[in-house]
């Protein structure tokens, strides 16, 4: 974080903000990522809110089949 509350300055931060290295965004958009989790782990956040959403929006029921289908994540 470049700009904003000092609190947040010194602190790794997960924004869910669409394929950009660089953008601005409202300093209560961002969550600190706690102490411990790697940022190459926090970014995953991003893929369980799609997974989370397609499953909210096909809602499912208990013996309904689900095919998962996807390139997987590429982070290094």
């Amino acid at each position: 974080m470049e700009h904003g509350p000092a609190e947040l300055k010194t602190r790794a931060v997960f924004a869910l903000h669409p394929h950009q290295s660089a953008f601005t965004v409202p300093a209560d958009a961002v969550v600190p990522i706690p102490d411990g989790v790697p940022p190459a782990r926090a970014v995953l956040a991003a893929n369980m809110e799609t997974a989370l959403n397609a499953l909210w929006d096909a809602a499912p029921g208990p013996a309904d089949r689900i095919a998962v289908v996807g390139a997987g994540w590429w982070g290094r």
